[in-house]
C-alpha cells in the first residue's frame, strides 16, 4: 500500500514538474506585437529616434516583441494616433504632451511655456525628473509615459522677412495647441492651429503666413521650399513623450518591460 502511495504522489510531482516547465516554456516564447506611430516624419531627429528604439527592441528581445513604426500622417493625424494608442489599435504612440494627451490633461501644456527653460540641458533634465509625475496625470485615460525626448529650441519660419517685432503685425501664424495661439496673439500675430502634415500646403496657398518649430524639424518636412526667412527666437522648446498603452505594457513579462524601458 506505501509503495503504491509513494509510486501514485512521484507520478503527481512529475507531471506537476513537467507542466510547469512546459507553461514556462510557452510563457518564453510568447510573442508580443508593439505597433507605434508618430505623425513627425521618419528622417527627423524624432523620427530617427522611434526607427533606433524599434530596432532595440527587437533585437534586445530575442523576436519575443515584434515591434513597427508608422511615420507622418500614415496612421492618421497626432490627435487620431493618440485615440489609436489609447483605445488599443496602437500599443504606442511618440506625441508632444501638450497636444497629445493634453488634451485631456491641459498641465501638460506646461512643456510648453515660452521662455520657462535656460536651456536644453536644463529641459532635459525636467523631462527625466517628470516622467513618474506625466505617468500619473496619463494613468486615467489608459497611458504610461516613457522617454522624454527634446525637440530642440523653436524658432519662426515666415514667407515674409521678421526682423523685428512689428513685422509679426497680422501675420498668420500656425501654432500645435493653445498655448501658441496665446503666444502669437500676445506678439500680435494671429495664431491657428492645424495638424503637422497640413502645414506645407497652408505655406504654400497662403493659408498662413508662418509656422515655428525646431530647425530639424522644418528641414525633415522642407518647409524652407515655401516659406524662406527664419527668425532665430528660441521662444519654447517642445518635448515628446513615449506612450504606451498601459494594459499592453502592464502584460509584458518584467523581463521584456525592462527591454522596453532600456530601449
Amino acid at each position: 500500500m506505501k509503495k503504491s502511495l509513494i509510486l501514485v504522489l512521484a507520478l503527481v510531482l512529475l507531471i506537476g514538474t513537467t507542466l510547469v516547465a512546459q507553461g514556462s516554456k510557452e510563457g518564453a516564447a510568447q510573442t508580443y506585437k508593439l505597433r507605434a506611430s508618430t505623425n513627425l516624419a521618419g528622417t527627423g531627429t524624432i523620427g530617427r529616434g522611434l526607427t533606433k528604439f524599434v530596432e532595440l527592441v527587437n533585437e534586445k528581445s530575442g523576436g519575443r516583441i515584434v515591434a513597427t513604426a508608422n511615420y507622418g500622417s500614415e496612421l492618421g493625424n497626432q490627435a487620431e494616433q493618440v485615440e489609436m494608442a489609447r483605445t488599443g489599435s496602437l500599443e504606442m504612440v511618440v506625441a508632444a504632451p501638450g497636444t497629445g494627451p493634453g488634451t485631456w490633461v491641459p498641465q501638460l501644456m506646461m512643456f510648453e511655456f515660452p521662455y520657462i527653460f535656460k536651456d536644453n540641458d536644463h529641459y532635459r533634465r525636467v523631462l527625466k525628473g517628470l516622467e513618474g509625475e506625466v505617468t500619473k496625470l496619463v494613468q486615467p485615460y489608459g497611458f504610461i509615459a516613457l522617454a522624454g525626448q527634446s525637440q530642440g529650441s523653436r524658432h519662426m519660419l515666415t514667407k515674409k522677412p521678421v526682423t523685428k517685432l512689428e513685422d509679426l503685425a497680422n501675420m498668420k501664424m500656425r501654432g500645435p495647441n493653445a498655448v501658441y495661439i496665446s503666444m502669437f496673439k500676445h506678439l500680435g500675430a494671429a495664431g491657428t492651429t492645424m495638424d503637422w502634415n497640413e502645414i506645407y500646403t497652408a505655406l504654400q496657398t497662403g493659408v498662413v503666413d508662418g509656422m515655428e518649430a525646431s530647425p530639424s524639424m522644418i528641414n525633415s518636412m522642407k518647409f524652407q521650399d515655401v516659406a524662406k526667412n527664419l527668425t532665430i527666437t528660441d521662444h519654447i522648446i517642445a518635448c515628446t513623450y513615449y506612450f504606451f498603452n498601459e494594459k499592453w505594457f502592464n502584460s509584458l513579462p518584467s523581463d521584456l518591460q525592462a527591454v522596453v524601458r532600456e530601449a
